[in-house]
């Protein structure tokens, strides 16, 4: 059933089940001969939420409309990948989202953020985006990985810091390793003590250049050959590679460290656009409060326009938290034009301090 294409006929309860008497094409095509290639099938389904069975009787009730029943959270979800139309934008938005594009920024509906990030595989540079609930959280995002890089991060060293002490630390056991027979015992127990430590240190890493390292660590931490004889002036070959990778590590940080940056500066001017919108909406509705109900209803088709313009700064809140006021604010526009409409306008100043409460307490 959920692959289903028709016509819901009819929706019906009986026995605590749903009925559906639905009309499918034979053909399964859609044609101007649609009422001559039909036939009527019933479908028992399991008890279905009072509301829902009110929806599909309002499908019925209206028209004969073609459907593809679905299954809610699935379309929910996809709804939340689809990146914002651009038939849906003004041309000074088209402009701004080009940018925040170039920087791997998008606007999904439903107001989420998608930056897209570029990860090092065995493929190669592979591309995952990451959907963010909100822009606030976008903007933290950025900062989190920017502090992650510092030097230190509080009293610990962030990650460039630790890398460059992975490096010299392998550096030192590189040097031992090749002049092992020269060693001592405590020397010998240190290489192998610092080998473990920089692995567990490694241990929840997805990076590529890390994995690769601490996997490589890994196999030569008991410094045994492919024989499984000890031979660690062999091992010393390996480590190579191993500086290698976390050379490639600081390199890709070095790389990403102005993307996130300038991904940060564009969330925040993308933050304070928000604002700037919402106060010009704000501004509308300060002024439109401030007329009495006579003024309001003698200058009826100038409150019109002046709703008109509020709902049009409102429609270029796209992300979220701005996106759920921005939903809720032009619902309640809609009724206070209505309200207009029918002079209720005690009612409609209401629900117009409403929006302005929303607008200005709930972000």
């Amino acid at each position: 059933m959920a692959k289903l294409k028709g016509y819901i006929l009819n929706v019906e309860r009986c026995n605590n089940k749903t009925v559906l008497e639905v009309y499918t094409l034979v053909k399964g095509k859609q044609s101007s001969f649609i009422k001559d290639n039909k036939q009527i099938t019933r479908f028992f389904g399991p008890p279905v939420p009072q509301k829902a069975y009110e929806q599909a009787r309002a499908v019925f009730g209206k028209s004969e409309k073609i459907i593809k029943p679905k299954d809610d959270k699935k379309s929910a979800e996809k709804k939340k990948l689809r990146q914002i139309s651009a038939r849906s934008l003004t041309r000074h938005e088209k402009k701004r989202f080009s940018t925040l594009q170039k920087a791997g920024i998008n606007y999904l509906m439903l107001g989420w953020v998608k930056i897209d990030c570029w990860q090092e595989t065995n493929e190669g540079l592979k591309k995952i985006p990451r959907r963010i609930i909100d822009l606030p959280a976008a903007i933290r995002q950025q900062d989190h990985i920017l502090e992650k890089y510092k030097e230190k991060i509080g009293r610990k060293p962030g990650e460039i810091q630790l890398l460059l002490e992975f490096h010299q630390i392998i550096s030192k056991i590189h040097s031992y390793l090749i002049n092992w027979k020269e060693s001592g015992k405590k020397e010998r127990e240190k290489i192998q003590y610092e080998i473990a430590r920089i692995i567990l240190q490694l241990a929840f890493c997805v990076n590529f250049y890390k994995t690769e390292a601490r996997d490589s660590l890994y196999d030569m931490s008991s410094l045994e050959d492919a024989l499984g004889r000890l031979n660690p002036p062999a091992m010393a070959a390996n480590i190579v590679p191993i500086l290698g990778f976390l050379a490639d590590r600081l390199e890709q940080i070095r790389a990403t460290v102005p993307i996130i940056a300038l991904r940060k500066e564009l969330l925040k001017f993308e933050k304070n656009v928000m604002d700037a919108e919402r106060k010009n909406a704000l501004i509308k509705i300060k002024a439109l409060l401030r007329k009495s109900n006579h003024e309001i209803l003698k200058e009826k088709k100038s409150t019109e326009t002046r709703i008109n313009q509020i709902t049009h700064f409102l429609y270029r809140l796209h992300p979220s938290p701005y996106y759920e006021a921005r939903h809720l604010c032009i619902n309640i526009l809609s009724k206070i034009r209505l309200m207009l409409n029918t002079e209720k306008i005690p009612q409609a100043r209401h629900y117009l301090k409403i929006v302005h409460h929303i607008l200005s307490n709930e972000l």
